[in-house]
């Protein structure tokens, strides 16, 4: 009987019978597999002599898949299993070699987790395993007009929203009553978390300004960080194309604008003044706008890049002070709305006048409307956020 090695060089064999009735279970769970993914699948592709499948990913499936196996070979009398990740092939040979390979979920694809309906808007939370998070699950939610494509040569654009500290994709969803003015003006809302989940990495929920629910927008690069903390390429790489899957345009792209809420106000102003003609706008609710001057930055950015300095390619301030990258963004204004009455304003953790000071200097208009009494809670975004998305409206549609 010829032995089969594992990967760690080990060797072993079993007797006929048990290889036969390995089989049998083998065939049977495979039987149901296709059944399965015959139902979920999205794309179904004859590969090597057996399926490929590109299915939507579920959290069932890739516990199930965890457990039950990676890779099976049977080789004349020798089972081998090894249980590393997924599926990757399936090698059968009495005499001769046959493989099944490449069954395995798609990164990118998302499954639905959720969904409502607000005023006409369907509102879908959906979740999928991340590339840019290191293979973690990653959550997000959408907001879809009632008449989304209705004109197939002006595809419905798309509005990033990036949420604040503690704060899920949920916050926004729940609290800013944006479905009437997305209804109203056909815009597709697309709200990501703040940070990758389930890292597990020791004290990052310890704290609410930094770790979990504190991504910072940022792609670290101090360990144990870099590998999990980037949620700059999920917002700016990633989650676009999840969107596209999602949403296919009739003419192959979307225009899109985007805004955020303090944390999330630092990150929509740093993706689009790092990703020129990207964004046709960006917004922000009291933002982080100079965060290597305030607390809250200088923790992240030490924590995850090393250093304050490090930090300057994620500090909209200083990225507006360089005229070069205002004229290659081509903005015509930047909306900012802050609360006079936000204990963050008043403690040097925003500094929005920063931001404006370094942009007029550049030559970057920046409107700066200073709202009387308000604070930093959703009471002042949902009060606000009509303006800002008929501002991004406005914008999107401009030819």
């Amino acid at each position: 009987m010829r032995a089969s090695a594992d990967r760690c060089g080990q060797r072993s064999t079993m007797p006929r019978g048990i290889v036969q009735a390995g089989l049998r279970v083998v065939h049977t769970f495979w039987t149901f597999i296709r059944s399965v993914f015959r139902v979920l699948s999205e794309q179904v592709d004859v590969f090597c002599g057996g399926f490929e499948f590109c299915i939507p990913y579920t959290r069932s499936l890739d516990r199930f898949f965890r457990v039950v196996f990676d890779q099976v070979k049977v080789e004349q009398g020798g089972l081998e299993l090894c249980t590393p990740f997924y599926v990757n092939s399936f090698v059968c040979c009495f005499g001769c070699e046959w493989s099944w390979s490449f069954i395995q979920a798609s990164m990118t694809a998302a499954s639905l987790v959720s969904s409502t309906l607000c005023f006409g808007c369907k509102v879908n939370q959906y979740r999928h395993q991340s590339k840019a998070l290191g293979g973690l699950e990653a959550v997000f939610s959408v907001i879809t007009p009632p008449e989304v494509d209705v004109e197939q040569s002006k595809p419905t654009p798309v509005v990033y929203y990036l949420s604040g500290l503690t704060c899920t994709d949920q916050n926004f969803i729940q609290k800013a009553g944006a479905c009437r003015a997305a209804a109203r003006l056909n815009l597709i809302i697309v709200a990501p978390d703040t940070s990758p989940r389930g890292a597990g990495i020791p004290g990052e929920d310890d704290s609410y300004d930094f770790g979990t629910g504190a991504g910072f927008y940022l792609n670290a690069t101090e360990e144990p960080y870099r590998s999990h903390y980037r949620m700059y390429a999920y917002v700016v790489e990633e989650l676009p194309e999840v969107v596209r899957e999602l949403f296919p345009s009739p003419t192959g792209q979307r225009l899109c604008s985007i805004t955020g809420h303090s944390m999330g106000g630092h990150g929509a102003l740093v993706c689009a003044l790092r990703n020129p003609g990207k964004y046709r706008s960006v917004s922000a609710f009291a933002p982080i706008a100079h965060p290597t001057a305030c607390p809250w930055g200088q923790k992240a950015f030490r924590g995850y890049l090393g250093s304050v300095e490090a930090g300057r390619v994620y500090d909209a301030t200083c990225l507006v002070q360089d005229a070069s990258i205002v004229k290659a963004c081509n903005l015509d204004d930047i909306l900012i709305d802050q609360g006079t009455a936000d204990q963050f304003w008043r403690e040097g953790q925003l500094r929005a006048d920063d931001f404006v000071s370094a942009a007029r200097d550049a030559g970057q208009k920046v409107t700066l409307r200073m709202q009387e009494g308000y604070d930093h809670s959703y009471f002042f975004v949902s009060t606000f956020i009509d303006d800002h998305l008929e501002f991004h409206a406005a914008r999107l549609r401009r030819l």
